[in-house]
């Protein structure tokens, strides 16, 4: 199994990571960042928004389209409505990111082995599989620049020079269509900081002009779209530009240390991550000195880069866990090949632990799931899946304590992630607790009267009504030209409420919207998710 594994090893990243996150793409309800962006994309088929793209028909120039034309061409073979079909794409995005990180490392010239396990920790790593629910479109940027990226390292090493030189481009291009220049600024950035840096380039110079040339047509690329936007609306364009650029320095401003803990980002990976940036302790351990300081370097430049921005989220660190992972390889790599010849204790404990840890999830997660029947109905084939986690945790912790074969130990690892997904993949899936739980298809409203929101709503209430929700304000309503019944979301928690004193009409409570599947308490409850429905009629 294992030699079929590293002689495929293009398929293998991509058969796992489709493994792994497909069975689990409805696992969690649509977010608020993903609801954005399904939005989006559904109004490019029902309003044709593809060039001005809107939310609620509502300009977003915030985002580039590119995410948002892929999601709404699979919105319009697989249905606009299918979350399922609407993730899929960035499931693509993370098998082409893990691929990209073994040919990244092939072209720096790791092995086969080496490069094969540097994909498998990238798209295990935590945040990489939560991107695609938390914030889908970072993954498009990252995984574009990454091969961008690879197509530079040919290019500057001579390998098919124009090829490579239009691949960068386009990569380049695709990136910032997809995320702006965020990606280029943490990845590139700090990529050609460390590749300067550490390798010496022979007629480089000669080429510069070159080089800046590619650059600057990728740019123009990317920012093409940008170009357009200014022109074709210039006014919504340059206040919602205002509006991010002040964000910068205005809205979650962390302080400079707030990155500091990235390696914990990487999740089960998180161990290994960490003793891999002790340069001290592995300058003299790693196979490769040159490389292994080339990307030790490139992942504490892209996370000093992104420090520097006063603006902080968890998220932003997703791009750093890719160098991170390249350098995770180095340390893994030297307990393969090294770990039964350990005799400092000091050495061998963190091994212990981390991959003991990971044993004894194994194990115990097979009993703590099988008293899920308690709560939800599981299939039957479940109960034989939870029977594999328990059988790897044991042979995990065998190999580990008994024959200290790592290599072993590592794939019984990812083995075991695999099949834990599969098992709970069913029993995650959210049912409906809530006995408050209420969609806009109970709504009370047995005249079919058109109905509005007051001012704002968020965007999991306009992703689930299914088309534009109009949004009315005290004018409008004064105004009269609304007719003599509507109805009238109000939304729970925002600062806009709807009051009294309207002019021509009186407002009654009639119903309540509730999203929310989970009971309130819950840490999937969200506030946000229930509105007031007001029945307002003529006087």
């Amino acid at each position: 199994m294992i030699k079929f594994v590293q002689k495929y090893p293009l398929l293998t990243i991509a058969f796992y990571t489709m493994a792994m996150l497909l069975p689990n793409l409805t696992a969690l309800e649509v977010g608020i960042m993903e609801a954005r962006n399904f939005i989006s994309a559904r109004e490019m088929l029902t309003e044709g928004n593809w060039i001005l793209t809107s939310i609620n028909g509502v300009p977003r120039y915030a985002k580039p389209p590119l995410p948002t034309w892929i999601t709404a061409f699979f919105g319009y073979v697989f249905g606009q409505e299918n979350v399922w079909a609407l993730r899929l794409p960035g499931v693509f995005m993370i098998a082409l990111l893990g691929m990209g990180v073994y040919m990244l490392s092939r072209k720096l010239t790791l092995s086969k082995v080496y490069s094969l396990y540097n994909a498998l920790i990238t798209v295990t790593s935590a945040y990489v599989v939560i991107i695609i629910f938390d914030a889908p479109w970072d993954i498009y940027a990252s995984t574009f620049i990454l091969w961008s990226i690879y197509f530079m390292v040919k290019w500057i090493n001579k390998e098919q020079i124009t090829q490579s030189a239009v691949f960068v481009i386009v990569f380049m291009g695709a990136s910032i269509l997809s995320k702006g220049p965020v990606a280029l600024y943490v990845l590139l950035l700090s990529f050609l900081g460390a590749y300067f840096i550490c390798f010496r380039i022979e007629g480089m110079r000669k080429r510069v002009f070159y080089f800046i040339g590619i650059l600057v047509v990728g740019l123009t690329l990317g920012f093409s779209w940008y170009l357009y936007v200014r022109y074709a609306d210039p006014i919504n364009f340059i206040r919602i530009a205002s509006n991010e650029t002040s964000n910068w320095s205005s809205y979650n401003v962390r302080p400079f240390y707030y990155y500091w803990s990235f390696f914990i980002q990487s999740g089960i990976w998180a161990i290994p991550a960490f003793i891999s940036l002790l340069y001290p302790y592995l300058k003299t351990r790693v196979s490769n000195l040159k490389v292994y300081r080339f990307t030790l370097l490139w992942t504490i430049l892209s996370v000093v880069l992104l420090s520097i921005i006063p603006e902080k989220k968890s998220r932003y660190l997703m791009p750093v866990l890719i160098p991170l992972a390249i350098n995770c390889g180095f340390y893994l790599q030297y307990l393969i090949a090294n770990f039964k010849s350990i005799t400092d204790w000091r050495e061998k404990a963190p091994v212990y632990l981390h991959f003991g840890i990971i044993g004894l999830v194994f194990v115990c997660s097979t009993p703590i799931v099988l008293l899920a029947p308690i709560f939800v109905q599981i299939p039957w084939y479940v109960f034989v899946l939870l029977l594999m986690p328990l059988t790897l945790g044991i042979i995990l912790l065998r190999e580990l304590l008994i024959h200290k074969n790592t290599k072993r130990v590592f794939f019984v690892t990812l083995l075991g992630i695999l099949t834990l997904s599969l098992a709970v993949s069913p029993i995650t899936k959210l049912t409906i607790t809530n006995q408050e739980y209420h969609r806009f298809e109970e709504l009370h409203n047995p005249y079919g009267l058109p109905l509005y929101a007051y001012k704002t709503m968020a965007p999991e209430f306009i992703w689930e009504y299914g088309k534009i929700l109009p949004s009315i304000d005290r004018d409008i309503i004064n105004s009269g030209t609304l007719g003599s019944q509507f109805l009238i979301l109000e939304c729970t928690i925002c600062e806009h409420r709807i009051g009294k004193g309207f002019e021509g009409y009186t407002l009654k409570l009639i119903d309540t919207v509730n999203l929310n599947k989970g009971p309130a308490g819950t840490k999937n409850y969200k506030d946000r998710k229930v509105s007031y429905v007001f029945l307002a009629t003529e006087k």
